[in-house]
């Protein structure tokens, strides 16, 4: 039997779904994004003399640009990790919907999980990706700790 929903409950689904969004345009933002700063020149020589010793003139050409962690390469650990990322990231969603709909703890422990492994992996990547990572988490934190209200005060 379906009990309507309190606003702890349309909170704790609100700020789960938000934080799966959030982490999915982050992930691709990192996956697609400007991230890499790439520069190359070029120096061309002017002239050569009898002996093979070439000089070079100040002029050179010089080329900016930017490049993703696609087109950089991605290492398979890197794989790995943003592989399990994504999948944190639909588990929150999903089991804070689950869970403020039916109340069942086994979702509430799934969104947990989902949360802390978030928020590890945006530990990890404190000094690159963990900044684009660590919203998402924060988050889900708060649909954590606001389900965890939810189940704390039925089972009262």
């Amino acid at each position: 039997m379906r009990r309507h929903m309190s606003a702890l409950q349309w909170m704790e689904r609100l700020y789960g779904v938000t934080s799966g969004i959030l982490g999915v345009a982050a992930l691709l933002f990192i996956l697609f994004g400007p991230l890499y700063g790439t520069a190359s020149s070029v120096a061309v020589p002017s002239s050569c003399d009898s002996s093979g010793v070439c000089t070079t003139t100040p002029t050179s050409t010089e080329t900016h640009g930017t490049a993703s962690l696609l087109q950089m390469g991605l290492e398979p650990i890197t794989a790995m990790i943003l592989s399990i990322l994504l999948l944190c990231l639909l588990a929150i969603a999903l089991s804070a919907v689950l869970h403020s709909s039916w109340r069942q703890s086994g979702w509430l422990v799934v969104l947990w999980i989902g949360a802390v492994l978030t928020l590890c992996i945006a530990a990890l990547g404190t000094l690159s990706i963990g900044i684009f990572i660590l919203p998402s988490g924060l988050l889900a934190l708060v649909a954590a700790v606001l389900g965890t209200r939810v189940q704390v005060a039925e089972s009262a």
